[in-house]
């Protein structure tokens, strides 16, 4: 009769702890999901406020996820992204589409939204003024995603990042994403 006991006592115990595990769950993944809704249906405007509440209320249809896995380096003075190899084959399929249609797409740490804009060619007449995403290829491998926080700015625009304002610069430069980069050694130029 003592056997059954010590079984039950091992038992409880054993579920116990593992019931307390002390790993904590990954809660803030950073991934950029590009949306199935584009800047025409979804019909964004031209000023971010008003893009940013309907990419909102929009954003639970997506069509491609790039997250912490498919990221080589994230080159933080210039906000460049480099994917890996297997990253670049993922978004392959579904290019040039993405650019013509100008796809949506929300950054997120988690479930939580930082911001969203549009994946735009970087040539593009659109005068937008929220965040882009332009893909370019540096070479047959991998893509890169350059992140600029608005697409419509006075000639000549700027080319690189830091030739943006402060103010817009802090759109896309949110220091949680920052910290979840270099946490997880991905940051570059930083």
């Amino acid at each position: 009769m003592v056997k059954p006991r010590i079984y039950l006592l091992l038992l409880f115990f054993c579920s116990m702890l593992t019931g307390c595990s002390t790993t904590k769950p990954e809660t803030d993944v950073f991934r950029i999901d590009i949306l199935q809704g584009d800047a025409s249906s979804l019909r964004l405007g031209y000023e971010y406020s008003e893009a940013w509440e309907i990419i909102q209320a929009n954003d639970e249809e997506i069509l491609l996820t790039i997250d912490e896995s498919d990221i080589e380096n994230y080159d933080w003075q210039n906000q460049v992204i480099t994917l890996t190899e297997s990253g670049s084959l993922k978004l392959e399929p579904y290019l040039p589409d993405i650019l013509i249609v100008k796809n949506a797409f929300v950054v997120r740490l988690g479930e939580r939204e930082q911001y969203g804009g549009v994946v735009i060619e970087e040539g593009s007449a659109m005068a937008i003024r929220y965040p882009v995403i332009y893909i370019s290829t540096e070479n047959a491998t991998n893509y890169k995603l350059t992140i600029r926080p608005l697409h419509a700015t006075p000639y000549p625009r700027p080319v690189g990042f830091q030739e943006f304002d402060l103010i817009d610069r802090k759109i896309v430069q949110i220091p949680e994403i920052y910290d979840r980069l270099e946490a997880i050694k991905k940051l570059t130029g930083n």
